[in-house]
């Protein structure tokens, strides 16, 4: 399916990012303190018709494995369930990746990742590393990805 993406305020992903991750929670869970600092980024993928149907937010982190390391770290990426497995999710992971490589020096991404979605972080080129853990508030075991910038 084919959608453009776009950088977005926060407001723009907290919906989707709420229906998908946080569903029957208050919509407050959806809302993280790392949402609203000037250098937090936020990508949203549109249809034609201009309804959002994936989202991504990435925030200037250091990794756990490399603390001192320039990095960003994706939280809250979500896809509409219904249209899951169409393409939206690499499109929206791709996208918000060549901007922010076109624009700042961080060359790492990484994220806490459902174990019910390691195979589409590792076909985005994602280490899955370690065993699983259980992140505050959410039910669902999750691993710790990483991907780097190819070096030039």
């Amino acid at each position: 399916m084919p959608v453009q993406v776009s950088e977005v305020p926060p407001e723009g992903v907290q919906p989707l990012r709420h229906r998908v991750l946080r569903p029957g929670l208050p919509f407050a869970t959806a809302v993280w303190a790392g949402d609203q600092p000037p250098d937090s980024r936020h990508f949203a993928a549109r249809t034609a018709d201009g309804q959002v149907v994936g989202v991504a937010s990435f925030y200037p982190q250091p990794t756990p494995l490399a603390p001192g390391e320039l990095a960003w770290q994706l939280r809250g990426m979500a896809v509409e369930p219904a249209l899951q497995g169409h393409g939206i999710g690499e499109a929206v992971l791709q996208g918000a990746i060549a901007a922010l490589l076109a624009s700042d020096p961080r060359r790492i991404v990484w994220c806490n990742a459902r174990v019910s979605a390691i195979g589409f972080y590792e076909r985005q080129g994602f280490a899955v590393l370690g065993e699983p853990f259980l992140v505050p508030n959410v039910a669902e075991l999750h691993r710790f990805g990483l991907w780097r910038a190819p070096v030039a």
